[in-house]
């Protein structure tokens, strides 16, 4: 290893105050590298089209997300922001439209959902509502058992509202199911604007509570 380099670069810091030669020496040593990759890292939106503003090709419909295979669903615009609607039509029925986004190896993540809910109408359970289930996979696309969160919408909004849950990945995991569901209500239109999964510190979370 040539150290010419790094001694030129620790004696050019001298004379500088204390705190700034310390910083400086870390640096230059790679001891200051790794939090600032992580940081940056945990700035991005996994899901892509998560504002739903890009089109597929036909230009009906947002890229990278599905339909629903019962009830209606329309992609549409309100004060220029695009927005999924999903509205029951069959009572009981579970409405669901599935995505399904890689998550880059991050060990927790944090998922904030915008939405909105009108004339809903539980099924026979009480967790028969609006929400969007999640859920992990592997390199092959099947279920990994976890503790993952839905984001709940459990009864109508006053407009549009956002909502967060974070939850650490297990093991093997790749991909993380995003389920936007009317799961099997009597009533109800559920509208979604934007999804966010964002790659978080796992040492961030909420210790359990003591039993």
């Amino acid at each position: 290893m040539n150290t010419l380099p790094l001694v030129s670069s620790l004696l050019s810091i001298v004379g500088r105050p204390a705190g700034f030669r310390l910083m400086m020496a870390a640096a230059a040593f790679g001891l200051l590298s790794a939090p600032a990759v992580q940081a940056q890292a945990g700035a991005a939106n996994l899901v892509p089209n998560g504002n739903l503003e890009t089109p597929n090709a036909a230009g009906d419909w947002a890229a990278n997300w599905g339909k629903a295979k019962i009830g209606q669903t329309s992609w549409e615009a309100e004060g220029g922001d695009h927005f999924i609607r999903m509205k029951a039509t069959e009572p009981g029925k579970m409405m669901m439209i599935y995505n399904q986004v890689g998550l880059n190896g991050a060990k927790a993540v944090e998922v904030t959902v915008k939405g909105r809910v009108s004339e809903l109408k539980k099924g026979a359970q009480s967790w028969f509502d609006a929400r969007v289930m999640l859920g992990f996979r592997d390199a092959g696309s099947q279920e990994i058992k976890g503790a993952s969160k839905p984001v709940v919408f459990g009864k109508d909004t006053a407009g549009w509202e956002e909502r967060k849950v974070s939850f650490a990945v297990p093991e093997g995991t790749v991909f993380l199911a995003i389920m936007p569901t009317l799961l099997n209500v009597e009533t109800g239109t559920f509208d979604f604007t934007e999804i966010s999964v964002k790659a978080i510190d796992p040492a961030t979370l909420s210790a359990p509570a003591a039993k």
